[in-house]
């Protein structure tokens, strides 16, 4: 490992030959290309909606999926880790700023309370796994291409 000053700048650390602040090569390795798939990386992203100024991302498509398996907010929420608090406050703000409803309750009674997704919520759930799974495709073939030289399956 080697440390150089750079003119006006901080301190640049070097390692295995490759200059690791992202310009470039190091002096001490000409021609050899810096190989990310080499190194372990893999590329990630986030993807959400937004309507009305209310982002909708991954947390409420997992809930909403919790929900429909466990068909209950309780259980759904305490399965993430989240207060049920928190779970109907995410679900209310979704349905006020999208202008759908979510999902459907029942309180109580013989057969106990509990949730279920309304068609509607199906639907987004439905089409937001299905842009999620797209987009995770074209994102790792670019990363193939650009990163790799080669284009995924």
């Amino acid at each position: 490992m080697a440390v150089r000053k750079r003119e006006g700048g901080p301190e640049q650390v070097v390692t295995g030959g490759v200059d690791n602040t992202g310009g470039g090569r190091a002096e001490n390795s000409p021609g050899r290309a810096w190989d990310p798939g080499a190194v372990g990386f893999s590329v990630g992203f986030k993807i959400w909606l937004d309507k009305n100024g209310v982002i909708i991302g991954d947390g409420i498509f997992k809930l909403l999926i919790n929900i429909k398996v466990t068909g209950s907010i309780s259980r759904a929420s305490r399965e993430m880790g989240m207060s049920y608090r928190a779970a109907w406050g995410k679900i209310k703000t979704a349905e006020a700023h999208g202008g759908i409803k979510l999902i459907s309750t029942q309180v109580g009674g013989e057969m106990g309370g509990g949730a279920v997704l309304t068609p509607e919520g199906e639907e987004l759930v439905q089409k937001y796994g299905l842009l999620r799974q797209e987009v995770n495709r074209a994102v790792q073939n670019i990363f193939e291409q650009i990163f790799r030289g080669h284009a995924g399956s």
